[in-house]
């Protein structure tokens, strides 16, 4: 099961909290991801801080997949932003870019990773029921092939 806050009823917040019960963490935590990304640690709202964590190499084994702005295990730019500022991590000159964060579906590194972290060489099939407040979401996606979440409700 999978506990989010009321404020949270978005697919895209489900399907993060799910990487977290997969076992992944932030993207934006990596060991290597100060060559991508600069956090601007001062325009987090402070008790937020810790979602910005840098992990080591004993924590976070990335499979060989490199860093990816579009997964739906990275923050946007503006996540937990203090009032007046506009962003709490931007991209580094080496990686330019428009987005950052989840795009409305996994990536390929997401389902890159859940494959060779699960060992599934297969096509799955996946049905996810929410229910938040009075509505039933409802998801379907496959791992090894499709890239979208559709919503059936």
């Amino acid at each position: 099961m999978v506990s989010i806050g009321p404020n949270c009823a978005e697919v895209g917040i489900v399907m993060h909290e799910l990487g977290h019960a997969l076992g992944f963490y932030h993207e934006q935590s990596r060991p290597d991801r100060d060559k991508y990304v600069e956090i601007i640690e001062e325009n987090i709202i402070p008790f937020k801080r810790d979602q910005f964590e840098m992990k080591d190499v004993a924590q976070v084994d990335s499979l060989g997949e490199p860093y990816d702005f579009n997964s739906v295990m990275h923050y946007t730019a503006d996540a937990f932003v203090m009032p007046n500022k506009t962003e709490v991590m931007r991209r580094k000159p080496c990686c330019p870019g428009s987005t950052m964060g989840w795009q409305g579906k996994l990536s390929p590194s997401d389902i890159r990773q859940t494959n060779l972290l699960y060992k599934c060489h297969c096509k799955l099939h996946f049905f996810l029921k929410v229910k938040i407040g009075i509505y039933i979401i409802k998801v379907s996606f496959q791992l090894l092939d499709s890239l979208s979440l559709k919503n059936v409700n």
